[in-house]
């Protein structure tokens, strides 16, 4: 059975990734509520707090978190929600358990926000950062713990990784910082969570 398909029903994938299900749900309400109440214009996704760096240096610190939850439009949140949570979050939760995710999203996500104020003022949306902290991990798993994960998963992850860097880096109105930066971010969160907490992972 793949890692990425290790669920029998929605009740199943419940179950095994609860936060992955709960984040898909608060960001489907939130997406919902973004198109009720202002759509997705540009003053609409800084009064739902949007990630910019002016506004952060000036108190609004909330931002590095809220950035995470809002979706410039409903095509990216069906990406975000669909693969990026429902398959790869959903995955890493099940191998590496929930409190594990949980840090490895929430903190990775940080470090995304944190490297987009760094690097520019440009007016930011999208679980995407947190979600390539999520891929960043699962980097780790394929480079470290190799005996966990298959050889042609592996490559197929090292594939995904390739394809979304690539696409990052080619593609416009796309964060590039908070793309690579949540990517660093998994990666060095995976290596403190295994290296000094002596991380279990179990698939199930």
């Amino acid at each position: 059975m793949s890692i990425f398909s290790g669920y029998n029903n929605l009740k199943d994938y419940y179950s095994k990734s609860p936060v992955s299900s709960i984040l898909i749900i608060m960001l489907l309400i939130i997406t919902i509520g973004q198109v009720l109440f202002g759509n997705f214009s540009q003053q609409s996704l800084i009064k739902f707090g949007a990630l910019q760096s002016d506004l952060v240096m000036d108190g609004d610190y909330y931002r590095l978190f809220t950035v995470m939850f809002l979706h410039g439009s409903i095509g990216h949140f069906f990406s975000n929600a669909m693969f990026g949570l429902f398959i790869l979050g959903g995955t890493l939760e099940r191998l590496i358990k929930t409190w594990r995710y949980l840090f490895i999203y929430f903190v990775g996500g940080f470090g995304a926000s944190v490297t987009i104020i760094l690097t520019s003022n440009d007016l930011t949306v999208g679980a995407s950062g947190a979600i390539f902290s999520t891929l960043g991990a699962l980097l780790y798993l394929t480079v470290y713990r190799a005996d966990l994960i298959k050889k042609p998963e592996r490559v197929s992850i090292w594939a995904l990784i390739a394809i979304e860097v690539i696409f990052t880096l080619t593609t416009a109105n796309i964060s590039i910082a908070g793309h690579i930066g949540g990517l660093i971010s998994g990666f060095i969160l995976s290596y403190i969570l295994f290296k000094y907490y002596l991380l279990t992972v179990c698939i199930l």
